[in-house]
Order: structure tokens, then C-alpha cells, then sequence
């Protein structure tokens, strides 16, 4: 009774409740449970010949509750139902858009093979890469990896490939008009005309203003320039990439920075090698290399290595695949705990 909740103390009401339960004339409070879980409560009004309850319409009243817990408790499952299969269409919609984002038909790259591979450990991903032609015997390469995983790693990661597309188009562009208003063939300027540097520092401004303190980006970009055979690039925190002679040494492509997104204000140094016909660039995110197993051993940089000098003339495609054969079948599981991406280039001439 509430009368008697209220007298004996056993509940506290502020004056909004209790100004509810007057205007809705509730005398009587039932709890409403259904499979040992109180789910809420049910409010009863006094009785039309203002008398008192009694012990028959408290059991009348409480199977009354029982039965509105049970359908009250359906209700929601079937509201719930709902909303999943609403947010798992999205999240469907949400895939299928960001997969769409990502390169599969392989633009002109010249003097390279390239293939490319992201595996998304949940509908949608943190990872990213690109192959974007530039013109005049350029191509630039560039992988990603927000931190996290799920839709706001995803969305994060979706505007740092819009800015950097954009950024890394006008730069080209505006290089090439320079170099038109000085009558020089954009094609013997070389890639190191682009100030990849420069870009980065922009996109990590972009992101320390609007992402949370928590989210950063690890990120590497380098462009091929088949003319002078040269390679620049900027690592910005992320996995080095390896860089597999037709020697077999492996060389490691550290310069840069730190990862986007932790401080403001933050410079980029560019680094820059030189390839040979046959040499390999192996792009890879840490969802590869981090894969553990049932013993929580990782697979490891050095099985990647070995990896790679054992299969040095194994095309770009066939790399990629077998090696994530192996990561799957060294995890023991096909559901993998972290996306993973990996990009390979081959210099053919």
C-alpha cells in the first residue's frame, strides 16, 4: 500500500513522484517481475467503493502483475529484436560503403604490381589503404590504422582518407601547374616535389581538433616515381613497412613522426630510398603481426620476415593470400580479434 511505503519510511519520494502518484490516484504499488527480474512496477487507484483491499485482490492483483511483466518483458525483447536487426542493416550498409572506399580494381601503376588485402574483424573497420596515380609515372601508396575497432574507428578513419585524398590531389595538381608555368615536363621534377611532410602535418591538425583524446591514427604514405625509381615517404607512427631486396636483406622504413592525432603542432621528416627491379614493399597493419594464438603468442615481425624472404618471387597476389592462410591457421581461429590489412608492390622494370 502506499500509504504505508511511505509511513514506514521504506521509500524516499521526491516531490515529482510523488506529485505522479497523486494526480494518477495510486493507492496500491505491485512490482512486476518476470524470470527473477524486477522489470518495473504496476500502480493501482483505490477502489470504486472506497474500501479497502484485501487479501484475495492482492493475489488477484498480483497474477495481474505477473502476466503484465511477462507481456511487458516480450514487448521489449521484440522492440529490442528490432533494433538490432535496424542497426546490423546499417552497420550491413555501413560495410558495403566503406568496402567501396577502399581500391580493389587496382588503378595504372607504372613500373609496379600491386596488390592489396583488409580483413574486417567486425562489420566495419579501422584499417585503411590507397593506391592513388598521380600521372606522370607516380603512384602513391598509404596504409592506416585507427585506434580501436568498430563504427568509430571506421568514421574516423573514412575523413582521414577524404582530407588525405584531397590534400595529396591538390598538391599534385598545383605542382603540375607550376611546373607547366615553367615550361619543365612534370615527369622530370620527380616525386620529391610533393611535400608529403607538409600533408601529414595538416591531417594531424585535422584530427587532434576533431577526434576524442583517446583516438589516434597510426599512418604511413609513400609515392613511387618510376622515372627516377625513387620512393619517399613519411611514417607517421605506423608498423615500418619492409622493404625486401632482390638480395634478400630487408630494410626497415622508420622516418616520420609520431602517430596522428596525439599532439597538435607536431613535424614530419620525410625519408627517401631508392628501388631496384624485383625489390619488394611489404605494407602491413599490427592486426597481422599482434594475431595471437590459443597460447596468446603473437604471430611476430620476425615470422613476417621469414615469411618474406621465403616467398621473394612469389607474385603480389599469391603473397598476400598465403600469408593470411597462415595467420588464420597460426590463430586457429577464422574470426580473427583485429582487423588486419596488407599491401604488397613489386618493381618490375
Amino acid at each position: 500500500m502506499r500509504d504505508e511505503l511511505e509511513a514506514s519510511q521504506k521509500a524516499s519520494l521526491t516531490d515529482l513522484e510523488r506529485g505522479w502518484l497523486n494526480s494518477n490516484r495510486v493507492a496500491l504499488i505491485l512490482p512486476m517481475v518476470a524470470r527473477l527480474k524486477l522489470i518495473g512496477f504496476l500502480g493501482i487507484g483505490f477502489k470504486t467503493e472506497q474500501r479497502d483491499f484485501e487479501v484475495a485482490d492482492f493475489e488477484i492483483l498480483q497474477s495481474l502483475a505477473s502476466q503484465v511483466a511477462v507481456a511487458g518483458e516480450n514487448i521489449m525483447l521484440l522492440e529490442e529484436s528490432a533494433e538490432k536487426r535496424r542497426l546490423e542493416t546499417e552497420l550491413s550498409i555501413a560495410r558495403k560503403v566503406q568496402e567501396g572506399m577502399l581500391p580493389h580494381d587496382m588503378p595504372n601503376t607504372p613500373g609496379l604490381i600491386i596488390a592489396a588485402k583488409s580483413r574486417f574483424c567486425t562489420e566495419v573497420a579501422g584499417d585503411y589503404y590507397d593506391i592513388i596515380e598521380l600521372g606522370d609515372n607516380r603512384t602513391v601508396l598509404a596504409i592506416g590504422d585507427v585506434s580501436g575497432k568498430g563504427a568509430g574507428a571506421a568514421l574516423l578513419m573514412s575523413n582521414v582518407q577524404a582530407s588525405f585524398r584531397t590534400a595529396i590531389s591538390m598538391e599534385s595538381r598545383m605542382i603540375d601547374i607550376s611546373l607547366q608555368n615553367h615550361g619543365i615536363a612534370g615527369g622530370s621534377s620527380g616525386s620529391g616535389e610533393v611535400r608529403l611532410a607538409d600533408i601529414i602535418e595538416n591531417i594531424n591538425e585535422l584530427i587532434c581538433r576533431n577526434s576524442q583524446p583517446e583516438q589516434f591514427i597510426t599512418f604511413f604514405v609513400c609515392i613511387y616515381n618510376r622515372n627516377s625509381k625513387s620512393l619517399i615517404y613519411v611514417n607517421a607512427g605506423h608498423n615500418p613497412p619492409l622493404l625486401v631486396r632482390k638480395e634478400g636483406i630487408i630494410e626497415e622504413l622508420k622516418e616520420g613522426g609520431i602517430i596522428l592525432g596525439a599532439m597538435p603542432g607536431m613535424k614530419y621528416e620525410r625519408g627517401e630510398v631508392r628501388l631496384n627491379r624485383s625489390d619488394l614493399l611489404f605494407l602491413y597493419t599490427d592486426g597481422a603481426s599482434e594475431a595471437e594464438n590459443t597460447d596468446g603468442e603473437m604471430y611476430g615481425e620476425a615470422r613476417l620476415k621469414d615469411y618474406l624472404l621465403e616467398n621473394i618471387e612469389t607474385d603480389p597476389q599469391g603473397l598476400l593470400q598465403n600469408l593470411e592462410d597462415k595467420v588464420v591457421r597460426f590463430v586457429g581461429d577464422p574470426k580473427l580479434a583485429d582487423d588486419f590489412t596488407l599491401l604488397a608492390a613489386r618493381v618490375i622494370e
